[in-house]
């Protein structure tokens, strides 16, 4: 079912923001998957993207937010890392 056959859904409004990519970080696809060239949890203190997240989590308490991953083990380190350093109540779903 797609979200154009359920009615109710506010409508969706983009906000984007520029960030700068870590020098680490290289710019092919990893850049955007950090997670993939680390062989630990290390990328969430360098990536901007987990600041911005946090910060934004935090100005929107108490509303529930939906954070959609590509891959399930981003999900799982972020869930950590927002729980357990952040003290953020977070849940993370994935296959």
């Amino acid at each position: 079912m797609s979200r154009a056959a359920v009615q109710g859904f506010p409508s969706r409004i983009a906000n984007p923001y520029s960030l700068d990519i870590p020098e680490n970080f290289t710019l092919e696809k990893k850049s955007i998957y950090p997670e993939i060239i680390f062989d630990d949890d290390s990328w969430l203190e360098q990536d901007p993207r987990v600041t911005w997240l946090v910060d934004k989590l935090k100005s929107l308490k108490p509303h529930k937010v939906l954070v959609i991953c590509h891959h399930a083990d981003t999900a799982i380190q972020l869930d950590n890392y927002l729980n357990l350093r952040m003290e953020i109540r977070s849940t993370s779903f994935y296959e």
